[in-house]
């Protein structure tokens, strides 16, 4: 409806005749479509997994968003989406040692490139958000989804590099969204 609502009104505000950004209804359309593949990839499973991995998704978007814009993984939102990934790892019956062994390998290797950053590049390599954020994600990721998260991960961060301009303009630019699509497709 958003999306509609806001073709109809031709982008503008119908009371003050604003001009709305395109940004909102594509987030919406964005939104909607990844709802949409929820449902393709999960149609066999139960309803409840998919209503988990919907929360997921507009908190995933929402981080990318907030990501993208200021550069910042509020804690609030991380912690919800922790406490969702939960709920999924429930859902798939994880065994608490192996999320453990998972949480802890992406803490270690999120510690490891903050390190390499800061003595390579002199300033931290990751940031706390996105190790947080990485963490979290990994609650529900089993290792047998890692290869696909590796693979989304690494191409939408390359998409970032450039878009950013890594090395002409900008040194340094947000891995939330990439770690986010990562885990979607993981989560799939």
């Amino acid at each position: 409806m958003p999306v509609l609502s806001w073709v109809m009104s031709m982008g503008r505000c119908r009371q003050c005749k604003t001009a709305i950004s395109a940004r909102y209804p594509a987030i919406e359309l964005l939104c909607g479509t990844l709802f949409v593949i929820v449902v393709v990839f999960q149609a066999p499973l139960a309803l409840d997994r998919i209503i988990v991995l919907w929360v997921l998704t507009v908190l995933l978007l929402a981080l990318s968003v907030i990501d993208l814009e200021f550069r910042r993984l509020p804690n609030g939102l991380v912690l919800v989406l922790a406490s969702m990934a939960s709920v999924l790892s429930w859902l798939d019956q994880r065994e608490i040692t192996q999320i453990g062994i998972a949480v802890a390998v992406v803490f270690a290797v999120g510690v490891c490139l903050r390190v390499l950053g800061q003595i390579f590049e002199k300033k931290p390599g990751l940031g706390w958000g996105d190790i947080k954020l990485g963490m979290a994600l990994a609650i529900p990721m089993p290792m047998a989804h890692i290869p696909v998260f590796l693979t989304v991960f690494g191409s939408v961060t390359l998409i970032l590099a450039v878009w950013f301009g890594l090395g002409k303009r900008q040194r340094h630019f947000p891995l939330g969204p990439a770690l986010c699509a990562g885990a979607f497709a993981a989560f799939l």
